[in-house]
């Protein structure tokens, strides 16, 4: 036999995949249409035949022992199958599939009893990692959405405001979109914040060294007793102390720094030595008492 098509020649037995307008399939598939035009390859039923209504089916007998039973045509999963036990059509989860060519029922039938199992041409399953998103909806997707499983079922959590983190709620169970409570830091401006391991506390922070920490010098003749003031903004000054020990004018000095943080005044005294010619000595000031040779 030949075929002629607008001029070019066919011969028996020469089209193949390359002179259809169809990607091709894989093994066991058959060309079918979508009644636009339009041609793919698809499975093939268990029947034999695309479009066949004669489904093949397994028929078995009870002898109240046997659970499992050798089926003819492959069975990828439970719903690949319909099976009637006396008639009555079994659920699912009555009986499941040891292997695609095996079904062992819940139950051992009855001794007499009729089995049939009807194949309904689902020769294939889905092939693991092969669902896409477009597959998908849970109904009103919206960008941002999230999927979790809630023990029983797939369920949707929509996309939450601006600023909310994802968390657990209360019972542990699901995840649920949260406001984060935000606690502003104590204190004021500049203020240094310090922690005890449980709370945080805000302090002003500590004068750092500068020239106002050793800054004035008491340079000054004072008599027997007085009060010395503070100036502001001093926080350390150097002391220095002499004594004349002879009327030619030879002495001997000592001096030490002196923390004045937190005071405003010190009253002092000096006392004098008797005999000739006289000295000054013992000067008390904060407490501490200096002499010609320490200060402490």
């Amino acid at each position: 036999m030949t075929i002629k098509t607008h001029g070019r020649m066919f011969t028996d037995n020469s089209v193949g995949i390359s002179q259809l307008a169809i990607t091709d399939g894989t093994s066991g598939q058959a060309i079918v249409t979508d009644g636009s035009g339009t041609m793919t390859f698809a499975t093939v039923g268990a029947g034999g035949a695309v479009g066949s209504s004669t489904f093949v089916e397994n028929r078995f007998t009870g002898d109240s022992s046997t659970t499992t039973f050798t089926l003819s045509t492959g069975a990828p999963y439970e719903e690949s199958i319909l099976v009637f036990v006396d008639g009555v059509a079994q659920p699912t989860t009555s009986y499941t599939l040891p292997s695609t060519t095996s079904i062992t029922l819940s139950d051992a039938p009855a001794t007499g009893v009729n089995i049939r199992v009807c194949h309904l041409g689902i020769a294939s399953s889905v092939a693991d990692n092969s669902i896409t998103g477009a597959k998908l909806s849970m109904g009103g997707d919206s960008a941002g959405d999230v999927l979790y499983y809630n023990g029983t079922d797939y369920q949707k959590l929509g996309i939450g405001t601006a600023g909310q983190h994802l968390a657990t709620n209360s019972g542990a169970t699901a995840p649920e979109w949260a406001t984060p409570t935000v606690t502003a830091a104590p204190g004021t401006s500049g203020n240094v914040l310090t922690s005890n391991g449980t709370a945080w506390t805000s302090a002003t922070p500590a004068t750092p060294q500068s020239a106002n920490e050793i800054a004035y010098v008491l340079n000054q003749s004072v008599a027997s007793s007085g009060t010395w003031t503070k100036p502001a903004g001093i926080n350390r000054i150097f002391l220095y102390i002499t004594e004349r020990i002879s009327n030619d004018g030879a002495g001997q000095a000592s001096f030490i720094y002196l923390d004045v943080t937190n005071v405003t005044s010190y009253a002092y005294n000096v006392y004098t030595y008797g005999g000739s010619p006289t000295k000054y000595g013992a000067l008390t000031f904060n407490g501490r008492t200096g002499s010609s040779s320490s200060f402490t």
